[in-house]
């Protein structure tokens, strides 16, 4: 089993899964958060654009 992961480990296209897995993960993650960010940074745009200055 080892010898198995450490032959992997040494190939660049298990390096590019990875990497893909990582990403995706993180985007499957920061989706929500951005979603919920996205609402009052629109709200202040919106308010500043109603402003004068």
């Amino acid at each position: 089993m080892t010898d198995w992961i450490k032959a992997r480990m040494a190939e660049r296209t298990s390096w590019d899964g990875a990497t893909i897995i990582a990403v995706s993960v993180m985007v499957l993650v920061a989706t929500p958060i951005v979603k919920f960010l996205a609402w009052p940074a629109l709200i202040y745009g919106a308010w500043t654009l109603y402003q004068g200055e």
